[in-house]
């Protein structure tokens, strides 16, 4: 499998894509004054069993 984030962020709006053959990523992301301070991302265990 592949997995990719594309992030894409300027003063006009942010755009966020994330895939991996439908499994959900936790992307999180912090920005003040508009400025990008923190970039996170938690990507569950593949080859952990269904929930």
């Amino acid at each position: 499998m592949i997995s990719y984030i594309n992030l894409n962020a300027s003063d006009s709006g942010l755009h966020l894509n994330a895939s991996d053959s439908g499994l959900h990523h936790t992307v999180s992301l912090m920005y003040v004054g508009g400025r990008h301070i923190g970039f996170g991302t938690t990507l569950e265990n593949k080859m952990a069993a269904p929930s």
